[in-house]
């Protein structure tokens, strides 16, 4: 029998006083927070009621849930997480991230009947409601600084900052074989000093120095409930301050069963006129959505009344289920990428929609095994500078249609690591302008585009 159950008082999620009826909701309840509830257990709940149901949490206007940061804390959704405007949720704080000896998970998507895109996170465009997460610092992105060997079990990095035992990493491919490769290789850290690495079973692969690594492994994780039955978010906060995910893991993402303009994967959805909306990702993992979503993207910016989105220092892995990294729709405003990592993923940044994303900079990213870094399409104004691009299919793919795009790219890297199939590939009708300035060609790449059967690929 679900019941609908409201809070009282402010209090903790387990204490009768907080909730009407002097109960905690449980599996088959609904919950609907109206004052400050701190979640200090783990918690199920929701009625499983079908797509656009009732939610299984409500956070209303003057509703918050926060995390207590005192023991790893498991909330399963059997239902939405509804973030109405003014609620708020919390995990960790800037001054007190959540503790590395714990870990936060929100499951979402669980469901009697399991479906992907049955339900996720919906958030009511508002500029006072708030979602800040901010797990333990961990660097996320990384590069071996000597050669690591097939047949070894170990790897030498950069930095390791934040790293544990059991932590997955992915380590870049080596060949241009775009999300189909084998050479790129996922291990678990089985032990570390200082910032030499011990991995649970040898490579397969000789990677060289300077070859990227992605440690995909956060102490705050929003994830579906399987890994074949994706959740969604549809998120409109007007307040860029107010939208953080820092130091996130985001697991298996998908569009909603029934679709919701604006919104595929985890969006940042500003489609509706006068609301802007934004989001601010920092050291998030966007991890591994093989099976769960064979278009679409991880992250999705939609406009074109979306604006000034930030995504730093983040890293996405798909695996060779190809899917996109981030997706532009009907022009979003200028977002800002710096420091972003995209390894196996079908098309790394693409443009859908009649527009591209406007005022679009993208500076020191690294590009691995993708079949197109970089999906360009109509009125697409990009800046890019200082990015690598190594072993991808295709850089830029520009297809039929593509016109009034402009795209300058200043001081990047292309092979420098491992050589890619083409540079650029332009469909017939596309008429694009785009500027490459001060490029560099590493050896590899040279000898590629000088070989008899690859010398044509730099632009077909």
């Amino acid at each position: 029998q679900m019941t609908a159950i409201t809070t009282l008082a402010a209090g903790n999620w387990s204490a009768a006083g907080t909730w009407t009826g002097g109960v905690a909701p449980v599996e088959g309840d609904t919950a609907t927070l109206n004052h400050a509830v701190t979640l200090n257990q783990d918690a199920t709940v929701g009625s499983d009621p079908g797509f656009g149901g009732t939610a299984a949490i409500t956070i209303g206007a003057a509703g918050s849930l926060t995390f207590d940061n005192a023991a790893s804390r498991t909330l399963t959704l059997k239902g939405d997480l509804k973030i109405n405007s003014g609620g708020s949720l919390t995990i960790g704080s800037s001054g007190t991230r959540y503790n590395s000896a714990y870990v936060a998970t929100i499951i979402f998507n669980y469901s009697a009947s399991m479906a992907s895109g049955k339900y996720g996170i919906r958030v009511d465009y508002s500029t006072t409601s708030v979602l800040k997460a901010y797990g333990a610092l961990k660097t996320n992105n990384a590069y071996l600084t000597s050669q690591a060997a097939s047949g070894q079990a170990h790897i030498i990095v950069n930095d390791a900052t934040g790293w544990a035992n059991g932590d997955t990493i992915e380590i870049a491919s080596i060949d241009a074989t775009g999300v189909g490769t084998t050479t790129a290789e996922e291990r678990t850290i089985s032990g570390i000093s200082g910032t030499d690495i011990t991995l649970n079973s040898n490579l397969s692969s000789t990677h060289p120095a300077n070859s990227f690594i992605m440690n995909m492994t956060k102490n705050i994780i929003f994830k579906s409930y399987n890994t074949t039955n994706g959740f969604f978010a549809d998120t409109r906060f007007g307040t860029l301050a107010n939208f953080v995910m820092d130091n996130v893991a985001i697991q298996c993402v998908g569009g909603p069963s029934t679709a919701i303009t604006g919104c595929i994967g985890f969006a940042v959805n500003g489609n509706t006129s006068a609301q802007p909306a934004t989001g601010n990702f920092q050291n998030c993992t966007f991890y591994k959505h093989v099976g769960v979503l064979t278009s679409g993207g991880m992250l999705y910016l939609g406009g074109p009344y979306g604006a000034g989105a930030t995504i730093n220092q983040c890293s996405f892995y798909a695996g060779a289920g190809g899917t996109s990294g981030v997706i532009f729709f009907s022009g979003y405003i200028s977002p800002v990428f710096t420091n972003c990592v995209f390894l196996k993923v079908a098309n790394a940044i693409f443009t859908q929609g009649g527009t591209g994303g406007v005022g679009v900079t993208i500076s020191t990213c690294w590009f691995n095994a993708c079949n197109q870094a970089l999906f360009i399409t109509n009125l697409a104004f990009w800046e890019f500078s200082t990015n690598k691009y190594d072993g991808n299919l295709t850089v830029y793919a520009l297809f039929a249609g593509t016109v009034q795009a402009s795209v300058n790219d200043t001081g990047s890297t292309f092979g420098g690591i491992t050589a890619n199939a083409r540079i650029f590939s332009v469909s017939a009708g596309a008429t694009p302008f785009l500027n490459l300035i001060n490029p560099t060609f590493g050896s590899s790449e040279v000898q590629h585009l000088a070989d008899a059967t690859h010398g044509q690929n730099f632009l077909t």
